[in-house]
């Protein structure tokens, strides 16, 4: 009499989102699940914190540079530039390229790539651009 015996292998998965603050808490994560072969691993986005002093700073220096600018264009004129009458800022784009991606993580090969180094990964983020327009009328005097 023979017996055969079979054995079905199953894989589960289970999702996990997981917040951290900085990149070398994303690089040491990502080392932390390769070490227990999970690979599958992607970071859905990134955020700077700081993002709307910067917007404001923007802004500031926009005013700034239209100031700037006016007092340039009265000068041959012999006028001088008055208080700012009508401010607004029109638009505020931010273009983030990120999208899941982050430059230099390929977790499925890290371990056959730097095998040396286990201590910390250096992830690489692609720059937020922030663009700002600002419209000013001064008083000509």
């Amino acid at each position: 009499m023979e017996r055969a015996s079979y054995i079905k292998e199953t894989k589960k998965n289970k999702n996990y989102e997981l917040l951290v603050y900085d990149a070398k808490t994303v690089g040491k994560v990502i080392l932390g699940l390769e070490a227990i072969d999970i690979a599958n691993v992607y970071i859905d986005s990134a955020e700077y914190s700081k993002i709307e002093d910067l917007k404001i700073k923007l802004k500031q220096k926009a005013i700034t540079k239209a100031k700037l600018q006016a007092e340039s264009l009265l000068k041959p004129l012999n006028q001088n530039l008055g208080k700012a009458i009508y401010i607004s800022d029109s638009n505020m784009n931010i273009t983030h390229r990120l999208r899941g991606k982050a430059l230099g993580v390929n977790v499925r090969s890290f371990s056959s790539i730097q095998e040396a180094s286990t201590e910390s990964l250096n992830i690489d983020f692609e720059k937020i651009k922030v663009e700002s327009t600002v419209n000013v009328n001064f008083i000509i005097e």
